[in-house]
């Protein structure tokens, strides 16, 4: 159970370092805490919604829930302050009909024998490309990785992501390894 625990912080600790973040003690271990409640509330927008407020902790600059606005990730030119997208958002007056149709998809993949993995990485994918928050996206699309692989038969520890998808990597070649 410590490696477990000591796992979920480490992994907590690289989330915030890849949003670079330097969260405050209390935050980073509330934000472990949620990682280690992955798989055990079914996704929903209240479920996100919820885990949105443990990640931001302040939302007074922040507005909360999906956005309402456009959104892109990015920067923004130093001089003219216009955007310089890497990726433009869906639509925000499209965001509650994708993200019901990508809750649906999940709860259909975990309902079936569908591969945890690959489950994980395609809503991931979608949830990253919708990008339904002003912020939080980042570290939710890992939460929902953790979630959706907790579904695996390996549950008994929550495993950093990488870790994981490495190990789970490594058992399939070595299986498949006439593929």
């Amino acid at each position: 159970m410590r490696t477990s625990a000591f796992l979920l912080l480490k992994d907590s600790k690289a989330s915030f370092t890849i949003e670079g973040e330097n969260p405050t003690q209390n935050r980073d271990v509330r934000w472990g805490k949620a990682i280690g409640q992955a798989g055990s509330k079914p996704l929903s927008k209240e479920e996100l919604l919820r885990l949105q407020q443990i990640v931001i902790d302040d939302n007074r600059f922040v507005q909360m829930g999906y956005r309402l606005e456009g959104g892109f990730i990015g920067e923004h030119d130093r001089n003219t302050g216009e955007p310089i997208p890497e990726h433009i958002s869906a639509r925000w007056q499209d965001i509650e009909t994708l993200m019901g149709g990508l809750l649906e998809s999940a709860r259909q993949m975990e309902s079936t024998s569908f591969n945890p993995v690959l489950t994980a990485a395609l809503i991931a994918f979608g949830f990253v490309f919708i990008h339904p928050f002003v912020d939080g996206n980042g570290r939710l699309h890992r939460y929902l990785i953790h979630h959706l692989i907790s579904y695996s038969p390996v549950k008994s520890i929550h495993l950093p992501i990488l870790l994981y998808v490495q190990t789970t990597s490594s058992i399939f070649l070595l299986k498949n390894d006439h593929l």
